[in-house]
């Protein structure tokens, strides 16, 4: 329903940004909760809105990304994304879980609340570098061999 309603709209009239910005300044303030106290619910809280922004908001946006540049580049990536970075990113988190998790809950959400914030700078960097990109006409006419 959030895709639904709430990405379309935010997309359309605000472009990427809020969609990309949102679940890293909202993930920020839940772990730096969660690091003072680390309470059941409040993870499971926490964990529900991740998950759900993740998914429904910085998923969409990340992905209309990708419409900016020619078919060939937008498989490959989408590929190497899913595959390497994603699949990467989760064997390196439960790896760091496992050594943070040896100095108690509160250093594993601290390492979220750099995790977030990390997570927040990359999409600002990215919001830069994707006004940098051709318009979807001009990623075709480049595809299709007219320089345009």
């Amino acid at each position: 329903m959030v895709q639904l309603f709430i990405t379309r709209a935010l997309m359309s009239r605000f472009g990427i940004a809020p969609a990309l910005l949102i679940p890293g300044c909202a993930v920020i303030p839940g772990f730096s909760i969660l690091t003072a106290s680390p309470l059941p619910m409040l993870v499971a809280v926490v964990q529900v809105f991740t998950r759900a922004s993740e998914f429904s908001l910085a998923k969409p946006a990340r992905e209309t990304i990708y419409t900016r540049v020619g078919r060939e580049w937008r498989y490959k990536a989408g590929a190497a994304i899913d595959t390497v970075i994603y699949r990467g990113a989760d064997l390196t988190f439960v790896w760091l879980h496992k050594l943070l998790s040896a100095f108690g809950s509160s250093a594993v959400f601290g390492a979220g609340v750099l995790v977030a914030s990390l997570m927040t700078f990359s999409a600002l960097q990215l919001l830069r570098r994707e006004k940098q990109l051709p318009g979807e006409r001009e990623a075709d006419a480049v595809v299709a061999g007219d320089p345009a």
